[in-house]
């Protein structure tokens, strides 16, 4: 099955017909996989995109990951790189620029941008209102450090009563820290390149649901590490239904993917 980042069992907001991958060994209906559409969609529209979000709904991904940068007038914009180059062929950097600036540019790379004339660089709240009424869920990851404008970020999923559905995840320790005192029904995940005890220790200290690891440095003692301390684990960013099914049968039911279920 396809579904998303989420805890091993945790089939609350599980999709109504998630897309199966058994043909390749790789869950059942009693023991599914959860995978995220890393960036939305984007092998459909250009990646973190409203239109990428909506593809990532409509195909009933478990959830549906984004990252957000905070501009210099405070508000959450959607974008993986700080530097606008690469998305936007635009020079300058997102925290350094205004909301009126940002939404100035346009998508000048991705998969068909050409046909997203119009599109803008998505608010945070644009992007958490495609899933209000969308079995997927929204997976948010901070990519800006400190927790400075974090009281925003809680305040938007609050007003569009997604506490309980929302996931937030970080690199950045501080801000995980000051979700969980602003929120703490809303639920963490701690990224890492590569898992430690230090790095499950802090996960658990803040009520993390999980550890969401890079697979690549990622062993079958890692794995173990992590779930016998209660956490759940997630992998990014994989593929391939080969390398899945190797992580499977290492007890991982968490995956992030640019293109499985497409």
């Amino acid at each position: 099955m396809l579904g998303g980042i989420a805890a091993v069992g945790y089939n609350k907001f599980l999709p109504r017909e998630p897309v199966s991958l058994t043909e390749y060994g790789v869950g059942t209906e009693l023991d599914p996989i959860y995978v995220t559409a890393h960036r939305g969609g984007n092998t459909q529209a250009p990646e973190n995109s409203l239109p990428a979000f909506r593809s990532a709904a409509e195909r009933n991904y478990y959830a549906a990951e984004c990252d957000i940068h905070r501009t210099t007038d405070g508000r959450w914009v959607i974008t993986h790189d700080r530097d606008l180059i690469y998305h936007f062929f635009s020079f300058g950097k997102v925290d350094e620029k205004s909301f009126d600036e940002l939404r100035q540019i346009k998508y000048s790379n991705g998969v068909n941008f050409w046909k997203y004339k119009d599109e803008k660089i998505p608010t945070l709240e644009e992007y958490l209102d495609v899933f209000k009424d969308s079995e997927t869920r929204p997976e948010i990851e901070i990519k800006s450090k400190g927790d400075e404008g974090l009281e925003d970020v809680v305040k938007a999923i609050e007003e569009r009563d997604l506490t309980e559905k929302a996931i937030v995840i970080s690199f950045n320790y501080e801000s995980l820290v000051r979700i969980h005192e602003l929120n703490d029904k809303i639920e963490l995940w701690f990224l890492l390149n590569e898992i430690s005890e230090e790095g499950v220790k802090k996960a658990l200290a803040i009520n993390c649901k999980a550890i969401s690891a890079n697979y690549k440095n990622t062993t079958a003692e890692d794995i173990a590490l992590v779930l016998d301390s209660g956490l759940d684990i997630a992998v990014w960013t994989i593929d391939k239904p080969a390398v899945v099914k190797q992580f499977y049968e290492m007890g991982v039911r968490n995956f992030v993917t640019n293109k499985l279920g497409y």
